[in-house]
């Protein structure tokens, strides 16, 4: 069985030896929401919500190579929501994944819109061959 919490700031080096084993090399601070799905002692999945330059940002979605396509990311991004709806919240998956994030409410956004140090990480990550997009899911409040 697999649940979705929020972690304490004490269990942040189980996240980063998750995030370790996936290949994830982002950096997490004690301000940041930190979402897991765990299956018994194990972390299968998780993100983080971040506050960057005053604007929440979804990063680190992630799941176990090996829970892959089970429901185990979609339940982590619900599992998100309620800390989602206070303020607008911004995301940069792939292009592929943007269904996915549409599922919560995600919409692409054109890059003029967006916060410019969002554009310059869609730069740089569409230098480094990615193929990205901006997203943006509205607070509730502005819905």
């Amino acid at each position: 069985m697999t649940t979705v919490r929020a972690v304490a700031q004490a269990e942040f080096a189980q996240v980063t030896r998750f995030y370790q084993e996936v290949g994830y090399n982002g950096v997490f601070t004690e301000h940041d929401l930190v979402v897991v799905a765990q299956q018994g002692d194990r972390i299968a999945g998780a993100l983080r919500l971040c506050r960057e330059a005053g604007t929440m940002v979804l990063r680190g979605v992630r799941v176990l190579t090996s829970l892959q396509r089970q429901g185990i990311g979609s339940r982590l991004l619900v599992g998100a929501g309620p800390y989602l709806s206070e303020e607008n919240c911004y995301c940069l998956p792939h292009g592929h994944l943007k269904r996915f994030y549409g599922t919560i409410g995600f919409e692409e956004l054109d890059p003029a819109a967006a916060p410019g140090f969002l554009v310059k990480r869609l730069e740089k990550y569409t230098t480094m061959g990615l193929s990205t997009i901006i997203m943006l899911r509205k607070s509730s409040e502005m819905h």
